[in-house]
């Protein structure tokens, strides 16, 4: 992911870890730009544009800082945009060590934090792609029941995106009985 580009060439950089911290500049946006950026980060997650959002959740951080905003629920947000946009680029054991330390411990802290339904799917994904299928299969369940809880609904497309991830972790794990003859396991 992450087209050509300032942005391309920044993450190419964060992949190989050769980053020079200290000579990134980002303009610092106007307050009401902090929204477009974290909409910007997510739409571009979801076109699968790793390096472009993780770059646009750069230049939101450089700007909270800057306004001094440090505390505000964005700087939170970040750093599951980065966990998210590390497993979008393979690289697996940072997603998973980041989604892991952002996820609040206990079920009941889980319920007041609205993003736990993402960390949860994150954490799901990764477990999926290291073949640890059925506990890939719980978090997804738990992202689902997340999802539901702040949204107040299950009928949202995150919460049966997440059910049926798990329906799937779970066949691909042999714990569901073939639903079709002809259905064969990968």
């Amino acid at each position: 992911g992450g087209g050509g580009g300032e942005a391309g060439k920044l993450w190419t950089k964060i992949v190989l870890d050769t980053v020079d911290w200290d000579a990134l500049n980002f303009e610092t946006p106007r307050l009401v730009e902090l929204d477009a950026l974290v909409c910007q980060a997510h739409l571009l997650l979801r076109m699968s544009r790793f390096g472009d959002a993780f770059s646009t959740v750069l230049h939101l951080e450089a700007g909270l800082e800057a306004l001094k905003l440090q505390r505000h629920p964005y700087a939170r947000e970040s750093e599951v945009l980065k966990a998210h946009c590390l497993l979008g680029a393979s690289k697996y054991e940072e997603a998973e060590s980041m989604f892991e330390y952002l996820l609040a411990p206990t079920p009941e802290d889980r319920i007041k934090d609205p993003l736990s339904g993402s960390l949860l799917r994150g954490a799901a994904s990764v477990k999926e792609v290291l073949k640890d299928l059925s506990r890939a299969a719980v978090l997804y369940k738990q992202a689902a029941a997340m999802y539901a809880e702040s949204a107040g609904t299950s009928d949202m497309p995150e919460v049966h995106e997440c059910e049926l991830a798990a329906l799937r972790v779970r066949w691909h794990a042999g714990l569901l009985p073939d639903a079709y003859v002809g259905m064969q396991r990968s």
